[in-house]
């Protein structure tokens, strides 16, 4: 008798452990990893997924800068940052841009400023193909290019179908022994 509830338990939390490492890996999706912007005032970067950044206005007399975050040229939000303070973009508790401003140069022609580090997480409500350079498709997954993202199924682990057919064989093994 222990021997197969030993069994049942055993493939229930392997089954466990396989889904949430799919959620995990989900949640963990990178598209920037703490790569660095440059923005001349005026001039917006285009993002993944269709976000872009614009820095609408330099500030000279206290190192302060206005940027604002779009998708789809639709505004979301506007903030303004100094020097090594860091914008969050989050959208029902899950965070899609940190950015932090690093500096900010002067010259003739304008001013340019930096961002280091840039993150841009992956907003699970649209598509993954959204790329900043419109028209380049992006990887299936920035990280590991061997991995496809598109399809949540074939991520590190068994995935919901693979998780079910897990419990569904130890039940039957469960039953099987139980009749024997």
């Amino acid at each position: 008798m222990y021997a197969k509830v030993l069994a049942f338990f055993f493939i229930f939390i392997i089954s466990l452990c396989s889904l949430s490492t799919n959620v995990a890996f989900a949640q963990e999706l990178v598209l920037e990893d703490g790569s660095a912007l440059n923005i001349r005032t005026g001039h917006t970067k285009q993002l993944h997924q269709n976000y872009s950044i614009t820095v609408k206005f330099v500030n000279l007399d206290d190192n302060r800068v206005w940027l604002a975050l779009q998708r789809n040229d639709e505004p979301l939000i506007d903030d303004i940052l100094g020097e090594n303070e860091t914008l969050v973009y989050s959208r029902e508790n899950t965070t899609i841009l940190n950015i932090t401003l690093k500096e900010i140069y002067f010259g003739s022609e304008g001013e340019l400023v930096t961002f280091e580090p840039v993150f841009q997480y992956v907003d699970p409500e649209f598509p993954l193909d959204q790329s900043p350079d419109n028209g380049t498709v992006i990887p299936d997954n920035p990280q590991n290019n061997s991995t496809n993202t598109e399809n949540p199924g074939s991520m590190p682990g068994f995935g919901i179908t693979g998780t079910t057919l897990s419990l569904l064989a130890g039940i039957y093994l469960l039953r099987s022994r139980i009749k024997a």
